[in-house]
């Protein structure tokens, strides 16, 4: 990630999707995306929500959906067609800060009309190949990237490099394929 170009990034609290954990994420927000990683120092993210398309922004209200963050304050969720992302902020001022800066980056997406992956990293099938690299992708962990939308396969390895193409990043899901 171009550090010029990071639109906001510090430390959140995010709730797991399967197992409802709380576990503190180093975010980074970056060109319609938001990442969510162990560390500062992490080579690639353990998430990655594409902020284009049908995706909201707003404070939680407790009670709309279920959620162990309930019992938190300062919690917002990403929502998208697949999944709402719950994450708490340290105070109610980061909390907004973090939401304004995804309304911003929502809008510009909308304008531009500008339309992601949804990347979920994941552990690849036996025999499935990295769109970027065209390699075989290790069965063993959570070793890929794969787009909710249209099915492309990127190698964790890979994706610092796939991530650093903005052609790369556009999703075409009308064809069933993405552009790389």
């Amino acid at each position: 990630v171009n550090a010029k170009q990071v639109m906001k990034n510090g430390w959140l609290t995010k709730e797991g999707g399967k197992h409802k954990n709380l576990t503190r994420r180093w975010c980074v927000l970056y060109s319609f995306t938001l990442y969510y990683c162990k560390n500062e120092k992490s080579e690639w993210p353990q998430g990655v929500i594409a902020l284009t398309g049908d995706v909201s922004c707003l404070p939680f209200v407790p009670g709309t959906t279920a959620s162990n963050t309930a019992v938190k304050g300062n919690v917002f969720v990403v929502r998208t067609k697949n999944r709402d992302y719950f994450f708490i902020a340290e105070t109610p001022t980061i909390m907004l800060e973090w939401i304004n800066a995804i309304k911003g980056c929502l809008a510009q997406a909308q304008e531009r009309g500008v339309i992601y992956h949804h990347l979920t990293k994941i552990g690849a099938k036996s025999g499935s190949t990295c769109n970027l690299c065209k390699s075989k992708i290790a069965t063993h962990g959570r070793q890929a990237f794969v787009c909710e939308e249209c099915g492309i396969l990127v190698h964790t390895k890979c994706f610092p490099a796939f991530e650093q193409t903005p052609a790369n990043l556009e999703c075409n899901k009308a064809s069933g394929a993405g552009s790389v």
